[in-house]
């Protein structure tokens, strides 16, 4: 799909633009099956992303119903997606004092972020 480029700064004028990209959608299956289990390690930034691109209106609904063919394809059972996730919370933390607390510059504390992905895995 092509998007218009989002450029926030004062520059942003000359660089009009369309760019293709994933659909929120897209990104949002890719990140929850990322968190189901298909890392070895816990990264916070899937969480980030999975909260950032939830609260920014994807259709949670298309994501998780593209969810289990997208698992399926990189061997990743999510019979127990939930669960596992939930107890990974610390490694999840861990990851997101070491890697993100200092960048994230919105209202989108850890807890926030980590119940919102706990909860599209709750619907899978």
């Amino acid at each position: 799909m092509s998007r218009a480029l989002v450029h926030p700064y004062d520059d942003g004028a000359g660089l009009a633009c369309q760019i293709r990209a994933y659909a929120l959608e897209e990104i949002l299956a890719e990140k929850l099956r990322a968190a189901a289990g298909q890392r070895l390690h816990a990264a916070a930034r899937d969480i980030y992303d999975i909260a950032s691109v939830a609260r920014r209106g994807a259709d949670t609904d298309a994501a998780l119903f593209a969810l289990p063919k997208k698992a399926a394809c990189k061997g990743v059972d999510l019979s127990d997606a939930a669960a596992s996730f939930r107890a990974r919370e610390n490694e999840y933390a861990a990851s997101w004092d070491r890697t993100l607390e200092y960048l994230v510059v919105d209202d989108l504390s850890f807890g926030d972020a980590f119940s919102i992905a706990a909860g599209l895995l709750d619907r899978v």
